[in-house]
Order: C-alpha cells, then sequence, then structure tokens
C-alpha cells in the first residue's frame, strides 16, 4: 500500500470501507476497498471475476494486496458516485435516462452472462457512475458461475438483497439464473423512473410473500410512462422465471428503439435450470405452498436493514435461536417464542421510501430485539423461508480501519 496516497473515505458498507488514492508519482486517481481479513474467502471469490472481466460496462479491477488485518482491492475509481446516491438526491428519473441507464446495464449483463457469470446482486447501490455518465457494475461478492448439470451446493452463497430477489430466490433450493438477473433488472428500472421499488414492506416475511404472490403496480397512465416501457418491466418481473423474458427477446424489445442495436450473442446453456428439471417442479410447488392466504400478524416489525443483513450477511443470532426453538417446538407440539437475549440491530430510523438503507448506508443509531412472545402466522412464515434458505452464518462485526 506505500505506493499509494490514500484520501478520504467514499462509501462504507457492513464489512468494509473505500477510500479515495492516488498512486505515486502520478495523476491516476483510484478506489480503494478495505476488508477485516476475517472475510478473506469472500473477498477472493469477487478477485478472479473482477481479474477476468473486461468490460466498459463493468468497474476495472487494477490490483490486490493483503495485510496482517486486511484485504485491499485497487478498483476504478467513479467520480459519480453510484444510482442509490443520484436516486436520493433526485427521487426519479426520466424515461428518457431511464432508456439509456437501462441499456447499458444491459450490455453489461449481456458480456457477464455471455462469460459464464451470474451478477446476483444488481441494485442501485451496486452501479457507479464514471466521469462520462455511463454506468459501471460493481461488488461481485456474491456472483458465481453459471452451475451446471446436478445437485446445487448443499451451501450456497447468500441470495442476495431482499427487495430485489426474484421469486424463486425464497424457495427450499435457490438457484440463480439468467432469469433473476433480469428481474433484478426489472425492479432497478421501476425504482429509477418511480423513485420507489416495486415491492416495499417493513418485514421479510410479508415482503417474500408480496413478491412471489402479488402483482407489480404500474402508476396511473398519466405518469408519462410508455407502453414499451411497461410492457418490458412487466416481461421483467413475470413471476415464473420460465416465463420471464429471454436474452433473445430482451435485446430486440421496442423499448429500446433509437439505440444502437445490441449483438445477440450465443449464451452458454443453464443445465441446472432446465425447465424439465427438478427445480422447475419444486418452484412451481412451493409458490402454491406460499400463495395460501394467512391471516395477518401484528408482530415485532424487521426494519429494511435487518432484511438485507440477514439475507447478504448472515442471520442475527435472535433468528438463529429462533431457529433452533421452532424444530424443537415441532416435537414438543410448543408455539411459544424463546426468551432472547437483547442484539444490536441496525438502525431503525429509516424511511423504506428513500431507498438509503441497503447495506451499502447502514450506519447510524441501533435499535434492540428482545422480549419473549407467541409465534404469529408472518414470524412462522418468515422462520420457514429462513430455514429453507442455505444461508451462511457468520459474525456481522466491522473491524476499524486506521491508517498510519
Amino acid at each position: 500500500m506505500e505506493n499509494y496516497h490514500i484520501y478520504n473515505e467514499i462509501g462504507r458498507g457492513t464489512h468494509s470501507s473505500v477510500y479515495k488514492a492516488r498512486r505515486k508519482r502520478s495523476i491516476e486517481y483510484v478506489a480503494i476497498k478495505s476488508t477485516a481479513k476475517s472475510r478473506r474467502d469472500k473477498i477472493l471469490n469477487e478477485v478472479p471475476f473482477l481479474h477476468k472481466l473486461d468490460s466498459p460496462h463493468v468497474l476495472k479491477f487494477l490490483d490486490w494486496y493483503e495485510s496482517s488485518n486486511h484485504i485491499w482491492l485497487i478498483l476504478e475509481y467513479c467520480v459519480g458516485g453510484d444510482l442509490l446516491n443520484l436516486l436520493t438526491q433526485d427521487k426519479q428519473l426520466p424515461e428518457s435516462v431511464v432508456k439509456s441507464f437501462g441499456f447499458e446495464l444491459v450490455a453489461g449483463l449481456q458480456y457477464l452472462h455471455a462469460n459464464s457469470i451470474l451478477y446476483c446482486d444488481l441494485k442501485p447501490g451496486n452501479v457507479l457512475i464514471d466521469e462520462f455518465g455511463s454506468l459501471k457494475l460493481a461488488d461481485f461478492g456474491l456472483a458465481r458461475r453459471i452451475p451446471g448439470s446436478g445437485t446445487p451446493p448443499a451451501r450456497p452463497l447468500a441470495p442476495g438483497s431482499p427487495h430485489y430477489m426474484a421469486p424463486e430466490l425464497f424457495q427450499q433450493t435457490a438457484v440463480h439464473s439468467f432469469a433473476s438477473d433480469f428481474w433484478a433488472l426489472g425492479c432497478v428500472l421501476y425504482e429509477l423512473r418511480t423513485g420507489r421499488q416495486p415491492f416495499i414492506h417493513t418485514t421479510f416475511s410479508e415482503l417474500a410473500r408480496m413478491i412471489q404472490t402479488e402483482a407489480m403496480q404500474l402508476p396511473l397512465s398519466d405518469c408519462g410512462m410508455s407502453l414499451e416501457f411497461c410492457d418490458l418491466l412487466r416481461r421483467l418481473l413475470e413471476k415464473d422465471p420460465y416465463q420471464r423474458i429471454t436474452w433473445d427477446e430482451l435485446v430486440v424489445h421496442p423499448f429500446w428503439d433509437g439505440l444502437p442495436r445490441l449483438a445477440n450473442v450465443d449464451m452458454p446453456p443453464q443445465t441446472i435450470f432446465d425447465k424439465g428439471s427438478s427445480l422447475s417442479l419444486e418452484f412451481r410447488y412451493f409458490r402454491s405452498l406460499e400463495s395460501k392466504d394467512e391471516p395477518p400478524d401484528e408482530g415485532e416489525a424487521v426494519t429494511a436493514d435487518d432484511e438485507i443483513d440477514s439475507i447478504s450477511h448472515g442471520l442475527p443470532d435472535p433468528f438463529r435461536v429462533m431457529q433452533d426453538h421452532v424444530i424443537m417446538s415441532a416435537v414438543n407440539n410448543e408455539v411459544r417464542a424463546p426468551n432472547l437475549e437483547t442484539h444490536d440491530l441496525p438502525n431503525n430510523d429509516v424511511d423504506p421510501d428513500d431507498d438509503t438503507y441497503d447495506d451499502q448506508a447502514d450506519q447510524g443509531s441501533s435499535g434492540k430485539l428482545t422480549g419473549r412472545r407467541p409465534l404469529g402466522a408472518n414470524d412462522l412464515r418468515c422462520l420457514k423461508l429462513h430455514l429453507l434458505l442455505p444461508v451462511l452464518f457468520e459474525d456481522n462485526g466491522h473491524e476499524d480501519i486506521k491508517f498510519s
């Protein structure tokens, strides 16, 4: 790291910080991402993807270093920040801008998919803007190779950020695909135009139910959204991944008329996600289970920060305790929650509509989760989903980074 002058912090996540820096004896500015060494395996999952990627729509990876306490990634510096910050300032964007941005996102995804890479975490906070206003896909911590034939890993990587997760990712065997990346693309385009996510709720269980069962609500016809844009959103946000838009259909969709035509690139097969596979039948079976009506529960709300932390970075200890309790309750026919110790949780004072609550901005005052009460319908559905999802449990602490 002695080759760089390190300046101010420009971003902070649950497990990492990003700094603006300059290579010594040059005018080359870079972004340096610092992560605690305890997350070495996670970071080294990202490095192979970044090292091999070469696209104007993907953030450039320059180098990496390992010190006694941290891992440092040297990345391209994007002066425009990310789409999340842009949305926070402007609230919503005109359709002409959404069209241009969407085209670049599609080009970036096309490059990744053609190279057998699933992005798995497309959201405004992971899309950076360079000095020319072009978009760059960043943060490949959840990216993975397209799985081959056979059974998926027993403990795959965390699925992603709940508000951008496709319905099939809430099922027993969560397998990412082109279709799940397309769903996230639809969520981002919807959010850029309307200023809000297509599905919003403060509890994870209800959010999961909405994503799997409720229809997307488009604004009124006089909102300035074209028929072509509305059709694209409907095709991207189709519940059934096997009915969702395909690459052949996406690149020729009329919404892109007036822009350069994207080439129809040959894509690698997705053997594990074929229509005839057991995953296809499993998806439909669990959708039918989740669509059954259950009365609402007035239980404790989980903030948006909690939801994202529980999926992207492992469940907090209270949920782990409750999972164990559910298993024991099935044997003892009990339906009461165990005593839960008090645990720090991310900031609860967050307005879901301003969309500044993802894992890139989970700072601020902490709330508490404690108490003992009966488990309601939403609690049970939430616990069922968490038990079904093979989520990795890990420490959520962040080690402060100091420079001498």
